[in-house]
C-alpha cells in the first residue's frame, strides 16, 4: 500500500510538467522521528536541491529515490515506510517547471508500525565471496554496474530492512568499498520478499550508504531461509534472483557474527 500510495504522490505533480523540471519532497512524523537528512544548500533554478529534502529529482519520469528511470518497467523507485516512526507524518512535494512555475502540496497519511520478522533472521550475519564469478558490471545481471569485491560482506535483518555491507573501508572515491545497500523486504517463517531499495535521504558520494543493487525498484524476488546453528543458508526460490548480483551475493551459507 505505501509504494501505491508514493508512486500516485509523485505522478499529481509530474503530469503538465515540461522535461527538465525538477522535484522535491520531504517527510516529516511525529516527534521521535529520525532525521535522515542533512541540509543542502539550494541554488537557484530546476536543479536546486532544497534543504532538508529526502529525495530530489530533474529528470521526468520522476519517482521517490528514482529521476528518470522509465515508468514503462515497474522498477522505478517507491518510498519504503519501514523506518519511519509509526504515527502521522506529512509527505510533501515541490515541482519547479523549467519556466519557473511551482506546485506543491502536502499529504497526512498514519504510518504503521512494522511487524517484527523471525526471531532467528535478526542480527548480523557474514560471509566470505570470491567475486571472481559475479556478473559483469552494466550486464544484464548487474544493470546498475554494482563492482562485487573479494571478501567478508555483512548482512544485518531487522524490521526495517536487509542491509548488506560490503567489504573494505569506504572512501567517496571508491564508493563501492564497505557501502551498505538497504533492500526492501517482507520476512515471512521460511521464506522472505525482496523487491527494491530502502532510501531515507538523496544519495551523495560521501554516504556511505544508500543506492541500488539493479534498479530502485527491484526487480523481485522471494528466497527460502533456514537456520542451523550459527548457519543461515538463504536460497532464492526457482534457483534464480531476477536480479542477478544480488542473487550472487545472498544466495549461500552465512554466518552468524560474533
Amino acid at each position: 500500500m505505501h509504494r501505491k500510495f508514493a508512486a500516485l504522490l509523485c505522478a499529481a505533480f509530474i503530469v503538465g510538467l515540461s522535461s527538465g523540471a525538477a522535484l522535491a519532497g520531504e517527510v516529516k512524523g511525529p516527534p521521535g522521528t529520525p532525521d535522515p537528512t542533512n541540509p543542502i544548500p539550494g541554488t537557484s533554478g530546476p536543479t536546486a536541491a532544497p534543504a532538508h529534502a529526502n529525495w530530489f529529482g530533474a529528470k521526468l519520469p520522476v519517482t521517490y529515490s528514482d529521476d528518470g528511470h522509465t515508468s514503462s518497467s515497474n522498477l522505478g523507485g517507491y518510498l519504503v515506510t519501514s523506518w519511519l516512526v509509526p504515527g502521522r507524518h506529512v509527505f510533501s512535494v515541490r515541482a519547479q517547471a523549467k519556466d519557473g512555475r511551482i506546485a506543491s502540496d502536502s499529504v497526512t497519511a498514519k504510518v504503521l508500525p512494522t511487524p517484527d520478522p523471525p526471531v532467528a533472521l535478526v542480527g548480523a550475519w557474514t560471509r566470505t565471496i570470491d567475486a571472481a564469478g559475479a556478473p559483469k558490471p552494466k550486464s544484464p545481471g548487474n544493470p546498475s554496474g554494482t563492482i562485487p569485491y573479494s571478501g567478508t560482506y555483512r548482512i544485518v535483518l531487522d524490521k526495517r530492512w536487509l542491509a548488506l555491507k560490503f567489504p573494505g573501508t569506504f572512501m567517496p572515491s571508491n564508493p563501492n568499498r564497505a557501502f551498505t545497500n538497504y533492500i526492501d523486504w517482507e520476512p515471512g517463517p521460511t521464506k522472505f520478499h525482496l523487491q527494491g531499495a530502502v532510501s531515507i535521504k538523496m544519495l551523495r558520494l560521501i554516504d556511505p550508504f544508500g543506492g541500488w543493487l539493479c534498479f530502485p525498484g527491484g526487480p523481485a524476488a522471494d528466497y527460502t531461509w533456514s537456520v542451523s546453528g550459527n548457519t543461515l543458508t538463504l536460497a532464492p526460490i526457482g534457483g534464480k534472483d531476477a536480479c542477478g548480483v544480488r542473487g550472487f551475493l545472498l544466495a549461500g551459507s552465512w554466518t552468524k557474527a560474533r
